[in-house]
């Protein structure tokens, strides 16, 4: 927690995360005179490229699972050619 100091700060909220309810950003000195719209562009950015956007985090999720149940198949696979041949 910070006290006694004053920063200017975004806080961006409702971004299709999974995990995440909103993210804050401190702003360094000096930048608070930039328009507020350009900021929150920046931010947003900055969130979709650190990976942790709903959309992307669904989508790895997504391959994970189709990945996972692929091997569980060919396993599947693999133990009843075995298990045919051995007769």
């Amino acid at each position: 927690m910070i006290k006694g100091v004053n920063k200017a700060v975004i806080e961006i909220s409702g971004r299709d995360s999974l995990y995440f309810e909103k993210a804050v950003f401190y702003l360094r000195p000096g930048v608070s005179d930039i328009p507020a719209e350009i900021l929150n562009r920046a931010a947003g950015e900055y969130i979709n490229n650190t990976g942790l956007s709903g959309r992307r985090l669904r989508w790895s999720l997504r391959f994970g699972r189709i990945l996972i149940c692929t091997a569980l198949l060919l396993t599947i696979c693999v133990l009843l050619l075995i298990l045919t041949s051995a007769i």
